[in-house]
């Protein structure tokens, strides 16, 4: 099952461009992945497995800004400009 993630369920960030999960059963858990991101969440149910995934965004989001585009290397640097296409910051 594919379907558009279109909250992240973090006040700091709003989905301006739905992020895209497919999820599947996969030994007796549920994982929520996109596999041009590189990244998944996973739990006993489809819910958790989105909630899952919604988290793993976020943390991957604010990583790779304070890390910085500049000392990322090439694929970590790729994940974030297409991960940055979906959420924008609100606010300081």
């Amino acid at each position: 099952m594919t379907r558009p993630i279109r909250n992240l369920h973090d006040p700091r960030l709003e989905v301006v461009k739905p992020v895209w999960v497919t999820i599947e059963r996969v030994a007796g858990k549920f994982v929520a992945y996109n596999g041009d991101l590189l990244l998944y969440g996973q739990g006993s149910s489809t819910a958790h497995a989105e909630d899952d995934f919604r988290a793993v965004v976020a943390e991957a989001y604010f990583d790779f800004k304070k890390v910085g585009s500049d000392k990322l290397g090439p694929l970590p640097l790729e994940q974030f400009k297409l991960l940055r296409q979906h959420p924008k910051e609100l606010g300081p």
